[in-house]
């Protein structure tokens, strides 16, 4: 008996479970675009079950109770969902749910929901006034819209040419959508504006690039990108081409000729003028008279004989002018365009010569431990004695006598003649008289020293 009732039991079991049938998969249809405040009904149909389905929404897990009717037909059950499409349902996800007990645990879908509404009123940036052969650009924004379109971004003008040391605004601008980053890029290689204080724009505030006082190494192609806000698509302007801009530096000299005696310093004048790009450098060409040319003239390895010829100080200082310097120069210049083509010239013309020095009479008699005074005149120098010594011949051999020598005085360029101040024997002989200026050293005639009586007249006699 009881293994009867064993048997009838496991048969309703095994009937009972032939009969249940899980639900079908839920499937959403609806409008394929949702606008702004229409009535939208969405519909969830599942399309079997035993026994029948239950099909419910939601919405951020909580189930929406309001807008909602069911219908069956047949096995399958549809339950719709009406509601006006307001904001609140922009870029949101409701879930449609079907079960029956069957399975542990529902069958669900969802649908992501994106709300189309217009743009607001588009509104017009530009100058309001333009004089002839002036550039205007005018930009015009609508905001808020959705879906965006897509980003479109514009560079009206895709050919610069600054002047160096200006400053240039490269235009770019966001003609359609929304931009969440600008990036400029130039030469293929991406800009990093926050680290150079020349440069400043490159955001989604403002597009355009502006660069300030313009280098020779700003030249290049740029491009401005966009990154859609919405899509993350990049979309580049046209290249943008940018080539600084200037001129060669101009170098004047103020006189055509100069003219200095030997010796003495001359500034050779040179101005320079660059306005477009800083100077680089300033350098002097001389050509002497015999047609020899230095170019350029080294200051540095000049052992001080020149200064000046710098950014600072353009003009050629030579501290000792000789005859040698004679001849034409020339200043030349160099700034971030180019070399000075013009090059000015000038001519300098050493004056002068060495001293003219003059013995008279050209004998002299002096008694034995007397006073005696060789007469000696600069006739002439130009530029004036700087140094006057004397020489004595005598048997063969020559001594020179400066200013200072014990027993004598004089041999100084206000008294030149010399004075021996207690003749002897030693004195007698030929003299001569020299004087040094820049040029070089001028030597006098010849005099000659008679020494007699005393002392000398006794050491004759025993000689």
């Amino acid at each position: 008996m009881d293994y009867l009732f064993f048997l009838v039991i496991t048969y309703m079991v095994l009937m009972l479970a032939s009969s249940q049938i899980p639900p079908g998969s839920p499937v959403i249809d609806g409008p394929p675009v949702i606008v702004l405040n229409s009535q939208i009904t969405l519909t969830c149909t599942s399309s079997r079950g035993q026994p029948t389905p239950t099909v419910r929404w939601f919405k951020d897990d909580t189930e929406i109770t309001t807008g909602i009717s069911t219908t069956t037909s047949g096995t399958a059950v549809t339950t719709s969902l009406t509601f006006t499409a307001t904001k609140d349902y922009h870029l949101e996800v409701v879930e449609c749910q079907a079960e029956n007990g069957v399975l542990q645990n529902p069958l669900t879908t969802t649908k992501y929901m994106e709300v189309h509404f217009s743009p607001e009123s588009p509104v017009l940036t530009g100058p309001t006034t333009l004089t002839p052969g002036q550039q205007g650009i005018w930009t015009c924004v609508s905001a808020n819209g959705y879906p965006a379109e897509p980003i479109a971004i514009n560079a009206p003008v895709t050919q610069y040419t600054p002047k160096l040391q200006s400053s240039v605004t490269l235009q770019c601008a966001v003609t359609q959508g929304i931009a969440s980053q600008i990036i400029w890029i130039k030469d293929n290689v991406q800009l990093n504006i926050d680290t150079n204080s020349r440069l400043t724009g490159g955001t989604v505030a403002t597009e355009s690039l502006t660069i300030t006082n313009v280098q020779q190494s700003d030249g290049g192609n740029y491009v401005c990108r966009g990154i859609d806000a919405f899509t993350g698509n990049i979309v580049n302007t046209d290249t943008i081409n940018v080539n600084p801009v200037g001129t060669p530096p101009i170098t004047s000299i103020p006189q055509p000729s100069y003219t200095q005696i030997s010796g003495q310093q001359i500034i050779l004048g040179c101005t320079v003028n660059s306005p477009n790009s800083p100077l680089q450098e300033v350098q002097w060409t001389f050509t002497n008279n015999q047609g020899q040319t230095t170019d350029p003239i080294s200051i540095l390895n000049s052992n001080g004989k020149y200064s000046g010829s710098s950014v600072n100080s353009p003009s050629l200082t030579i501290n000792s002018v000789a005859s040698t310097d004679q001849g034409v120069y020339s200043c030349k210049a160099r700034n971030l365009v180019g070399t000075s083509t013009n090059n000015p010239t000038t001519s300098l013309t050493v004056t002068g010569s060495v001293p003219v020095v003059q013995i008279n009479p050209s004998t002299f008699t002096a008694t034995y431990n007397s006073q005696l005074v060789i007469n000696c005149n600069i006739v002439s120098a130009s530029p004036a004695a700087t140094q006057v010594y004397w020489q004595r011949s005598s048997n063969n051999q020559i001594l020179r006598i400066d200013n200072g020598d014990q027993g004598y005085q004089g041999s100084t360029t206000s008294t030149p003649s010399l004075t021996i101040n207690f003749v002897n024997t030693a004195n007698a002989g030929v003299y001569t008289c020299f004087a040094s200026n820049a040029v070089g050293t001028g030597t006098s005639n010849l005099g000659t020293v008679i020494v007699t009586g005393g002392k000398y007249l006794y050491d004759n006699i025993m000689s």
